[in-house]
């Protein structure tokens, strides 16, 4: 395409007309490029984007998981506390437990 260009001018027939057709046909066949490797990535882009959302969602559930074992943790130790007064101030033992 190039080469008939190049002769079209060299010939010197229409050479204000044969720059822009010429540019005209190179950015015509960049955007049928450009679009034919969009719509052929779609599903490609797709799957990164489902990948991504559940990704996302198991590290929502892991921290809600922590969240709740941590609070259950906080809450038996919170039964396992005593307190007891000695002459006249108030002292906080807790009871180690053992976990089989």
């Amino acid at each position: 395409m190039f080469a008939a260009f190049a002769a079209l001018t060299q010939l010197g027939i229409a050479p204000e007309l044969i720059a822009p057709t010429f540019l005209i046909l190179l950015g015509g066949v960049t955007l049928a490029a450009a679009i034919a490797f969009g719509l052929g990535g779609k599903g490609v882009a797709q799957q990164i984007v489902e990948d991504g959302y559940e990704k996302s969602d198991e590290a929502k559930q892991q921290i809600q998981q922590q969240q709740q074992n941590q609070e259950q943790q906080s809450e038996q130790q919170s039964d396992s506390s005593e307190s007891v007064e000695v002459d006249g101030q108030k002292l906080e033992t807790r009871r180690l437990q053992r976990e089989y």
